[in-house]
């Protein structure tokens, strides 16, 4: 009887893609997160801009309720100065939120690229 044939050892990177197929799916995941972040973005200025229109639009219906008061113009002031106040609660909470959701793109690129 014949002993069989000795095989080949399988190739190491059998299965495995090559380089341009990496580079390629690194170049398509980068894509999708920057499209990503911009989408996401964009729904938190949306969302930014409509709670400033709530603070402004409150505002002025809280102002246009004073008549009568001896301090309305006081009272208005007042009411401008705490819109104000929120409204730069806002835009920092709008800030943080942009400045986080960029770190957590970053932090996936970074993934992505090893």
């Amino acid at each position: 009887q014949v002993p069989p044939m000795p095989q080949l050892p399988p190739s190491l990177t059998f299965g495995l893609p090559d380089p341009t197929q990496i580079e390629s799916q690194r170049a398509e995941s980068t894509k999708e997160l920057q499209q990503h972040l911009r989408e996401a973005e964009e729904m938190l200025a949306e969302h930014h801009k409509q709670q400033i229109k709530k603070v402004h639009e409150a505002a002025e219906a809280l102002r246009s309720s004073i008549q009568t008061s001896p301090w309305k113009d006081q009272i208005r002031s007042n009411i401008g100065k705490l819109a104000k106040q929120q409204e730069d609660q806002l835009h920092k909470k709008f800030d943080e939120e942009v400045a986080a959701l960029r770190q957590t793109c970053l932090r996936q690129q970074e993934n992505v690229d090893r």
